[in-house]
C-alpha cells in the first residue's frame, strides 16, 4: 500500500463530510423556514374566537355540575326533593290534606 494514497483517501473523506454537512445545513435551514410558515399560516387562520368559546362553555358547565353536585345547589335540589316525596308518599300528609278537603265540604 502507497503511503502517499491515504491522504488523499482522507481528503476525500473530509470533502464528503463537509457537502453532506452543508446539505443537511441546508435542508435543515429550509425546513425550518417551511415550519415558520407553516405555523404563521396555522396562527392566522386559527379560530381563536371559537376555541375560547368552547372552552369558557366547558368550564361553565363542569362548574354549574359542581355546584349542583358538591355546593349549595345540592342542598337546594335535596330539600326540593326530599318536600317533593313527603309530600307524596308521607301517609300523614295524605290523611291531612284528605280530612281537610272532607271537612270543607
Amino acid at each position: 500500500m502507497d503511503l502517499e494514497a491515504v491522504p488523499i483517501i482522507k481528503f476525500d473523506i473530509e470533502n464528503i463530510r463537509q457537502t453532506i454537512r452543508m446539505h443537511l445545513g441546508t435542508s435543515v435551514h429550509e425546513l425550518g423556514e417551511k415550519i415558520e410558515e407553516g405555523i404563521e399560516s396555522a396562527v392566522a387562520s386559527y379560530d381563536f374566537d371559537g376555541k375560547v368559546t368552547t372552552i369558557l362553555h366547558e368550564v361553565l358547565s363542569k362548574e354549574i355540575d359542581n355546584f349542583f353536585k358538591f355546593g349549595f345547589g345540592r342542598q337546594v335540589v335535596k330539600s326540593i326533593i326530599e318536600k317533593t316525596l313527603n309530600e307524596a308518599f308521607n301517609p300523614y300528609e295524605q290523611k291531612v290534606s284528605t280530612e281537610s278537603v272532607t271537612d270543607d265540604g
